[in-house]
């Protein structure tokens, strides 16, 4: 019987971030199992913590000593952290472009990130990128506050994906998702696991979690960087088997 089991979290609309058949063999020779979740829009972050818990204590009841890892990739960490956040036998939560923020802040943020990063070479003299934001702002202030949300008049495939997500169950459990709450109550170890190529947006998500961390003394590590799927499961078998001999 495996001394561990990951809980591998993908949102759906995410490419698979990670070789699954690599790690799970790189895992086995520390023998931890790995069982694969797939995060849609349906249901709430709080319904996928309660399943997710359901699932560790199916696995207590055949092994009292068994040790739970999350694996997670950007959208569905919420779900990682609420899980780590109600479950104290979770011994590590790794995240892949983790998003370390308040509900509200993170989707306003990746909104704006990537209209900014669209406009890198150009200045908005028109004041197009202003308004674009403002009604993207809008939107998340209407649904944060109880109010019906529309869609604006001409909206780009973004703002329409925005629209379909802040009307979904999963969407308006993120806007209430807090992160100072969920690390209040976090024993596990975090492990945050960084992109190469998206260092700017992930640098924000780090020091996010080093200022609201630090409050409750929750047990970090230094970013961990990958460059290909081969360092990214080298890296997390790497973590994973540190973690183990201390």
């Amino acid at each position: 019987m495996a001394k561990g089991l990951m809980l591998s979290l993908q949102y759906y609309q995410n490419e698979k971030p990670i070789d699954l058949e690599k790690l799970a063999k790189g895992l086995s020779d520390m023998e931890i199992d790995i069982k694969t979740f797939v995060i849609d829009d349906s249901k709430s972050i709080e319904e996928y913590a309660n399943r997710l818990k359901e699932t560790v204590r199916q696995y207590h009841e055949q092994n009292d000593t068994i040790q739970f890892f999350v694996l997670t990739d950007r959208e569905s960490s919420f779900v990682g952290l609420e899980l780590a956040s109600v479950e104290a036998s979770v011994k590590a939560l790794l995240t892949i472009c983790g998003a370390f923020n308040d509900g509200d802040r993170f989707l306003y943020g990746e909104m704006s990130f990537k209209k900014n990063m669209e406009m890198l070479d150009s200045i908005s003299f028109d004041g197009s990128k202003e308004r674009y934001l403002e009604k993207v702002f809008k939107m998340i202030a209407d649904k944060k506050t109880g109010k019906r949300i529309r869609l604006p008049k001409n909206a780009d495939n973004d703002m329409a994906a925005l629209y379909a997500l802040l009307e979904s169950n999963y969407g308006s459990s993120i806007m209430r998702f807090s992160l100072d709450s969920c690390l209040s109550k976090i024993s596990a170890a975090v492990f945050p696991i960084y992109d190469s190529d998206n260092q700017q947006l992930l640098d924000v998500d780090y020091l996010n979690l080093c200022l609201c961390g630090n409050k409750y003394q929750v047990r970090y590590s230094y970013p961990i960087c990958y460059y290909s799927g081969e360092t990214l499961v080298k890296e997390i078998t790497k973590s994973i088997s540190e973690l183990l001999t201390k």
